[in-house]
């Protein structure tokens, strides 16, 4: 295998440092921007929102029970729907 040679020796790729550093920039670049807008878009904006302060629970169910006593039902024999509606507000 000695008397086989090569036609020509292999050819060393000139190393240009300024087209390196200019890859390495933008990659430094994309990576810095997609950290970015991935950060940003995981972060929930908060946005002050009014809010009408809501009727306290009792408040509510005492109003519906007053509704369901004053259409009397048990008077009327209709006792199904009367312990109906007050299973439905307690």
């Amino acid at each position: 295998m000695d008397d086989i040679k090569d036609v020509k020796p292999p050819v060393d790729m000139p190393v240009h440092i300024g087209w390196l550093l200019f890859f390495a920039a933008a990659i430094c670049i994309i990576a810095a921007l997609w950290c970015y807008f991935y950060r940003r878009r995981l972060k929930p904006s908060i946005k002050p929102s009014v809010s009408v302060p809501a009727r306290p629970a009792w408040d509510i169910a005492l109003e519906r029970l007053q509704d369901l006593f004053h259409k009397q039902y048990p008077r009327q024999g209709m006792f199904k729907l009367f312990y109906s509606g007050l299973s439905g507000i307690v």
